[in-house]
């Protein structure tokens, strides 16, 4: 897309492309440009992910803008026919700097997903069996969730790794009283008992991304390739196994992008939660479980 004679660059398009706004996941690198431009006048939140110069390409829009409603800026002929006579004052000022009127509408359409998505509740949650209240410590937790979203939010960032998401998880959880995998040596990992053998000690043990030894929570935080494997089913099976588990904290992605389809991990995995409790075929030994959408 051009301004006048200028071109914005490859760089100023990748910055964009990374903004963290999940409603514009399917935009194109021109989409998002033309979204830069458009910022003033569709009040989103995109300053964190744009770059300076398609900032400055913003204000300069919201200029021509606010000059053209008020009478001061001139609309070249070929906008002022009856074709364009409809078209809104910002539309057609942005077509006059060379914006496509369908790449405009497209934008406006995303526009209205992006207010949908960023004043929507996050994190996702739902606490098992939905006949409970849940507990007093769920409150925190999705706090922890909330407070590292954006680093983690799987709508607005893309290729967001388990160790990724629990790393940024990680102070939120401590400071909770979890103990939280730190890394991948044997002392930042974090094994729970499963059998004991000789001598009381543990003959089998599973490796579990944290646990909060006071109200017996397992905690396992999954991304994209866990729910691709079942990794849901996985985790529930093996938490019922492990001694001293009362409730599991399962979180997984909202979205996940696997070429061009997206998997949507929590709404999947809560169709499967809602099956085993309702169902009453196979029954957790849990006291609850907290699925978490990330």
């Amino acid at each position: 897309m051009t301004r006048g004679r200028r071109q914005v660059g490859v760089d100023d398009r990748d910055q964009i492309a990374r903004g963290r706004c999940a409603a514009l996941s399917g935009a194109t690198h021109d989409d998002l440009v033309a979204i830069g431009v458009l910022a003033n006048d569709l009040h989103a939140d995109l300053a964190p992910g744009v770059h300076p110069q398609c900032r400055k390409l913003a204000h300069r829009a919201g200029s021509v803008a606010k000059a053209g409603v008020s009478g001061k800026g001139s609309v070249p002929r070929c906008l002022g026919n009856r074709k364009h006579a409809r078209i809104p004052a910002l539309d057609r000022q942005l077509m006059a700097v060379g914006v496509p009127l369908p790449l405009i509408r497209r934008v406006r359409r995303r526009s209205d997903e992006l207010t949908v998505a960023m004043t929507a509740e996050y994190p996702t949650w739902k606490f098992y069996p939905s006949r409970s209240e849940p507990p007093a410590w769920v409150p925190d937790v999705v706090t922890a969730f909330a407070v590292a979203g954006a680093q983690i939010d799987s709508r607005a960032n893309h290729g967001v790794t388990s160790d990724a998401a629990l790393a940024a998880l990680r102070p939120g959880l401590v400071a909770l009283g979890f103990e939280v995998e730190s890394g991948k040596t044997r002392a930042g990992r974090i094994h729970r008992p499963v059998l004991f053998g000789e001598m009381g000690r543990p003959r089998l043990a599973y490796e579990i991304d944290g646990f909060h030894p006071e109200h017996g929570i397992v905690l396992e935080v999954e991304a994209g390739r866990g729910a691709a494997n079942n990794a849901d089913y996985r985790d529930l099976i093996r938490t019922s196994l492990i001694v001293d588990a009362d409730y599991l904290v399962l979180a997984m992605m909202l979205q996940y992008k696997a070429g061009t389809t997206v998997m949507r991990s929590y709404e999947r995995t809560r169709e499967q939660i809602d099956a085993i409790y309702e169902s009453e075929r196979l029954r957790l030994p849990f006291r609850g479980v907290l699925l978490v959408g990330y």
